[in-house]
This record gives structure tokens, C-alpha cells and sequence, in this order.
């Protein structure tokens, strides 16, 4: 078994594995620690901490490829938006969204509510679904100053917090897991039009 970052830091709320321009540079430098593992290469971890702390390691290397960005609050979730853009979603209700190659310095933080941000899932390159402590569901536009903005609430509030969000591969269906023990599936053609 591989581990990766530091039993000395706090408590890890979150992590995504995703592909990134960064950690193929960084891959491409460094073997792998183990001959058996495959699949590495170009990959990168982000964690969200209870600390509020987001870290990215590069998986080959299992090393840190950019300083922590600190958001103040615990970060509940966490994603690559694309080869560079980092997105985290904190118990106080923020968003933030940094470049990994400057990662201390976000380029937009964004609070529609006080309410956590528990689950998030990219619906495109440019747009987020995200789910809320408070039951609540809304469908992000990232525009070119990175400044999000609420394209659409998803109706039917869940009665408790939204946890889980996920989304077909074409971006058609999107469903959401509530800690009610509903799912509920929202066609993203028909919210379009």
C-alpha cells in the first residue's frame, strides 16, 4: 500500500483524482515508486482539509506540485476543473477557484449561502453542478473572470443536505444523493431549452 501526504496535517475531508498539464511534467521526471503501478502518469490528487487547506500531489511521484491554498474553513469538496483550475467548496458556504500554478492566490471566491458546499461535479468545461448543506441545488457559469454565476436552481429540494452529485457522460442527466435517502434525476436538455 502507497500513501501519500503527511499524518502531521489535518484530518482529509476530500479528494479527486484527476488528469493535469502540471503533473505530466512532473510525472514525466519521476519513475514510479512502485514497478507494478500503472496509470499514474499525469495525474494529480486534490485533498480539501479540515484545516481548509488545498493540497495537489502528483501520484507518480506522490510529492506536492503546488504550496497549499488555504480557503479558512474546513474544504468538504473538491475537484480539477480542467489541466489547471482547481475548484473547492468549504463548510461556510464558499467556492473558490485557483490556478494550481498559483495556487495561494485564488481568482474568485464566492458565497451564495452560508450553507456547506458538500458535493460539486463538472457539467462542462465551463459550468458546475453543486450541492448544499441547506438541501439546495444550482448549476454554475464560470465565466472568463472565473466569477461563477447561478444559471439555474435545481427545483425540488432535498429536505437534508445534498451529498452526492453525478453526471452522464454527455451531460444530459445529472442526479443528486440526499442524506433524505432520495435521488433525483434532472435532465439538463429540458432545463436548456
Amino acid at each position: 500500500m502507497a500513501s501519500i501526504g503527511s499524518t502531521e496535517r489535518a484530518p482529509l475531508l476530500c479528494c479527486r483524482v484527476a488528469s493535469s498539464a502540471s503533473a505530466t511534467v512532473a510525472s514525466a521526471l519521476a519513475p514510479p515508486l512502485d514497478p507494478k503501478e500503472v496509470g499514474t502518469e499525469g495525474k494529480v490528487l486534490v485533498t480539501g482539509g479540515d484545516d481548509g487547506a488545498v493540497r495537489l500531489y502528483d501520484l507518480r511521484s506522490r510529492e506536492g506540485i503546488a504550496p497549499a491554498w488555504n480557503l479558512g474553513s474546513p474544504v468538504l469538496s473538491c475537484m480539477m476543473l480542467d489541466q489547471s483550475l482547481v475548484a473547492a467548496g468549504t463548510h461556510d458556504g464558499h467556492l473558490g477557484i485557483s490556478d494550481l500554478r498559483a495556487l495561494r492566490e485564488p481568482l474568485h471566491v464566492w458565497q451564495e449561502s452560508g450553507a456547506p458546499i458538500l458535493a460539486m461535479q463538472a457539467l462542462s468545461e465551463r459550468r458546475l453542478v453543486v450541492g448544499a448543506g441547506d438541501g439546495g441545488a444550482f448549476v454554475l457559469h464560470r465565466g472568463e473572470s472565473h466569477r461563477p454565476t447561478i444559471l439555474e436552481y435545481l427545483h425540488g429540494f432535498h429536505v437534508d443536505p445534498v451529498r452526492g452529485v453525478a453526471v452522464t457522460s454527455h451531460a444530459s442527466v445529472v442526479w443528486l444523493a440526499g442524506r433524505d435517502g432520495i435521488i433525483r434525476r434532472y435532465d439538463m436538455d429540458e432545463i436548456r431549452n
